[in-house]
């Protein structure tokens, strides 16, 4: 009972550890559900409370990083008010109409869409694109390390 239930719950963080570099997925709310399985049945001393509370502050940071990528992004190349918004909606109407694909070509093209509309060239669109997609990188990278970092301490603590 005790592997298998170590090994459900390495499951789903190995998921959460996939789901953070697909922009969009519940990465770390998966590590920490693991996290919160794992604790519910074999007892909270068995993750201790510090690691509990880390997991949990890490996924509410993570989840903020995700709102604040485009907009950081788009914001170091001094995107226009329009740029913003149009990589904001870009990334929710991708993620609606296409998916994954939607979410990955829906924040630059949003962030195009605005610039020009706000009468800026589609060269500086282009160039506010590239800074969204660089953010939105990045975040990704970041969330993946914080992800393995919280998988690798809790394997510490639980073998």
């Amino acid at each position: 009972m005790k592997v298998a239930l170590l090994i459900g719950c390495l499951i789903l963080m190995l998921a959460g550890i996939a789901g953070t570099a697909i922009p969009g997925m519940p990465g770390m709310p998966l590590v920490l559900l693991g996290v919160l399985v794992y604790a519910a049945t074999r007892g909270l001393a068995t993750v201790g409370l510090d690691l509990l509370i880390l997991t949990i502050v890490l996924t509410v940071l993570t989840l903020v990083l995700d709102h604040l990528a485009i907009a950081l992004g788009a914001g170091r190349a001094r995107a226009s008010p329009m740029g913003l918004l149009g990589a904001a909606v870009g990334g929710i109407l991708g993620v609606v109409l296409g998916g994954f694909l939607g979410l990955v070509a829906g924040p630059p093209l949003g962030a195009i869409l605005g610039e020009v509309s706000s009468g800026r060239t589609l060269r500086q669109g282009v160039r506010v694109a590239v800074a969204t997609v660089i953010g939105l990188a990045a975040t990704a990278v970041l969330k993946f390390g914080l992800a393995v970092g919280v998988v690798v301490m809790f394997l510490m603590r639980v073998t």
